[in-house]
């Protein structure tokens, strides 16, 4: 018994070895074997003793079943009967979980060869073997096939996936990093080659000139060919067939550039006007545009310098207003002058200026006088109005309704002191040149207005310890009505002061010192003279103010001056009522980060009328903008004078229907004053 078991335990140990050592196993792919397993098909050693392989057949059709007589062990191996190393994946219907689709032709199995005619399946994947990928190309393995890549279908002649990496999707043999081979990554994959489809077109060669291409990658063809760098040749170098660039001095402008707003015709097509640069065809650039100042791009009669149609609501001459304002006169030289003012009177403008009188020894400056009618100075009458030893300069007028009274700064006495003339309308006196102040050392700046019965004065008077401001009344008949009367009661100086009428009495605002800074004052005098009140401080920024004009409306006083709270002198206005209290806030006119001056207010056809002195263009010009009664502008700003010397210190008058505007200009080379009417078609 003994000896039995010990024989039964040798049998079962040789069958453990003979399976792990079974020596056709290498015969087997590794891959084919793991497949096998993997599917689960029998792989086993039997126990049984065995002489032939009849008796190691397991009746499983998916074992190939053998009896190793040297060990009299039994093995069953997973089928393949084609002996191409893969094991069955079925064998008389039965599914057995190998790889080899048809284990009765030892060329088929996976990773076989592929089969070059139409329905072979060779590698057993159930694809046709000229695309398995199914791109529509035929695998490079087959003759006449050109699929680089059968296993990818994104790979094939032409493809247009091009990345930036070594594969080679378009099947030109080149990787897709560097597709035309030259040996330098596309620009796209941050390489260096601008043109991937062309090996010739690389960094670093020599451009040719005249080939329309940048051949050495510097963003531009030759400087010959390619003047602006836009990548087009001009007529001299472009090549047969190809679009010549327009304008080879302008980038903006080639073939197939997008048409934009503005005067240069972008692509091409022999016009600049389209792209809506100019839609109504008056070949001004729309003004939605950059530089554009074409108001109304959709009328052909719109646009500067056009001819205002009065009483039609539209604005022809693009100057922001409707039916005007728009000077009506060519800029026209009244005489050769410095300081001066102007009034309507009646049916023309007086213009009064200082003149510096050659004529007599020693020179001095004298008062000239000159009516200039609507049609302009050369049907004006010059008058002398001055003729003294004296030097007379800052004139202010007011029109009475039948004379002119004249006031001025005259120092024939020996001290600086303020006169009075009455003037006919054609600028004879008709009163004696009266002397108004008495301060014995200088009085100068003044200011003048109509009561409907007599005239008042006001200027600044160095008689004290300070510059103050002092105030007279003349009758209508010339001759002056009591004292002076001090006006400004504070401890620095004061001085320009604006003088108006209200109906009832006198309004007068002036530049004052006494804050350590120039600020805007505020006071009224009765009709018959007397200070009424306190003076009121009405500008209330810390920054400087100076330089007020003054107008009553009717049932308000306006006051604009200049201010520098943003550094720079702007244009403000303030609204007042018949006390001299604030109406509402400051108001900004002005806007244009530039500095403005000498602001000249007028109240007339039931608004405000604002002229100024600016400096935006790089020199002084003259600039005018109408407001409402509560002080906003209407309208955009009009420049009025437009030559490139200075126009500086306006003063304007109503004359029912335009408005009549005098200043002094340096265009002549030397002070002139010139004068223009802004016409309102109203």
């Amino acid at each position: 018994m003994k000896n039995l078991l010990l024989f039964l335990v040798l049998i079962a140990a040789a069958c453990g070895s003979g399976g792990g050592s079974d020596p056709d196993a290498g015969d087997i792919p590794e891959e084919a074997v793991e497949e096998v397993v993997d599917d689960g098909a029998a792989d086993t050693v039997d126990e049984r003793v065995c002489s032939t392989d009849e008796d190691c057949d397991d009746g499983d059709p998916c074992t190939a079943d053998s009896c190793i007589v040297d060990d009299d062990v039994c093995e069953n191996e997973p089928a393949d009967a084609d002996e191409d190393g893969y094991p069955a994946a079925e064998v008389d219907g039965t599914e057995c979980g190998g790889s080899d689709c048809d284990d009765a032709d030892d060329a088929i199995h996976p990773g076989a060869l592929a089969g070059c005619e139409d329905g072979d399946d060779f590698d057993c994947d159930t694809m046709p073997d000229l695309d398995e990928d199914e791109d529509g190309y035929v695998t490079d393995e087959c003759t006449g096939g050109d699929d680089c890549d059968d296993s990818d279908a994104d790979a094939f002649p032409g493809s247009t996936l091009v990345d930036c990496s070594d594969l080679d999707h378009d099947c030109n043999g080149n990787p897709d990093s560097d597709n035309d081979g030259d040996g330098q990554d596309r620009q796209e994959c941050f390489g260096s080659d601008c043109d991937d489809e062309d090996p010739d077109v690389r960094f670093g060669i020599a451009e040719v000139d005249c080939d329309g291409v940048d051949t050495n990658c510097d963003s531009r063809m030759s400087s010959v060919e390619d003047l602006d760098g836009d990548g087009y040749a001009n007529e001299t170098c472009v090549a047969e067939g190809a679009e010549v660039d327009c304008d080879d001095s302008d980038i903006r402008a080639h073939p197939g550039a997008a048409e934009i707003c503005d005067e240069v015709d972008n692509d091409c097509d022999g016009s600049w006007a389209d792209g809506g640069a100019d839609d109504d065809g008056d070949t001004v650039l729309d003004a939605t545009c950059t530089g554009g100042t074409d108001c109304d791009d959709t009328d052909p009669d719109s646009y500067p310098g056009a001819t205002e149609v009065c009483a039609d609501g539209i604005d022809q001459n693009c100057n922001g207003w409707a039916d005007g304002p728009a000077p009506r006169l060519t800029d026209a030289v009244v005489a050769t002058g410095v300081t001066h003012d102007s009034v309507w009177v009646g049916d023309q403008t007086a213009v009064c200026w200082q003149f510096l009188d050659t004529g007599v020894t020693p020179e001095v400056d004298d008062l000239f006088y000159w009516n200039v009618p609507l049609t302009g100075p050369s049907g004006g009458r010059t008058s002398r109005i001055t003729a003294d030893t004296g030097t007379s300069m800052d004139p202010a007028m007011v029109w009475n309704g039948s004379r002119t009274g004249l006031s001025w700064f005259d120092s024939r006495g020996g001290s600086s002191e303020i006169y009075f003339v009455l003037l006919l309308a054609g600028g004879t006196e008709d009163s004696t040149e009266t002397q108004i102040s008495s301060s014995g050392v200088s009085a100068a700046a003044p200011s003048i207005a109509w009561s409907g019965s007599e005239f008042g004065v006001s200027w600044y008077d160095e008689r004290g310890t300070d510059m103050e401001i002092f105030f007279a009344r003349i009758d209508e008949t010339g001759v002056k009505i009591g004292s002076d009367v001090a006006v400004s009661a504070g401890t620095g100086n004061s001085y320009n002061p604006s003088l108006t009428w209200s109906g009832s009495e006198y309004g007068v605002a002036w530049t004052d010192l006494r804050d350590s800074g120039q600020q805007v004052y505020f006071n009224r005098l009765a009709g018959d003279g007397t200070v009424v009140g306190s003076d009121i401080r009405i500008t209330t920024d810390v920054a400087t103010s100076r330089r007020p004009s003054l107008v009553w409306t009717g049932s308000e006083y306006g006051l604009a001056w200049i201010d520098f709270r943003h550094s720079f002198g702007e244009v403000y206005l303030v609204r007042l009522d018949g006390a001299g209290t604030r109406i509402g806030s400051d108001i900004r006119v002005t806007s244009s980060t530039s500095s403005a001056n000498f602001p000249e207010l007028v109240w007339a056809s039931s608004q405000f009328h604002l002229a100024w002195e600016d400096d935006r263009d790089g020199n002084e010009e003259l600039y005018y903008v109408r407001l409402d009664p509560t002080g906003v502008p209407t309208s955009v700003e009009l420049r009025v004078t437009t030559a490139s010397s200075n126009s500086t210190v306006p003063s304007m008058s109503w004359t029912g229907s335009e408005m009549a505007l005098t200043w002094q200009d340096f265009r002549g080379g030397t002070s002139q004053i010139f004068i223009n009417y802004l016409s309102f078609c109203e």
